[in-house]
């Protein structure tokens, strides 16, 4: 979408969440990262996933072995 159509469909969206009851905070932030990505990478959704997948391996690896056990997976 170009530009102006990008601008009212976020000015459009925020409305929406707002008088649906989330915090404006919250949704200008979630609005922020969302659009932030469209921007930078609009082509690019496996390089997000890639990432995720990386943070959570990080994550799990960071985890004691004897914690592994409780984890109800």
């Amino acid at each position: 979408m170009p530009d102006p159509q990008i601008a009212i469909f976020m000015l459009c969206l925020f409305i929406v969440l707002v008088l649906l009851g989330f915090p404006i905070a919250f949704t200008l932030i979630a609005m922020g990262v969302g659009f932030g990505y469209y921007a930078y990478y609009q082509g690019g959704i496996e390089t997000f996933l890639m990432f995720l997948i990386i943070i959570f391996f990080i994550y799990l690896t960071k985890i004691p072995i004897r914690l592994w056990k409780m984890i109800p997976w």
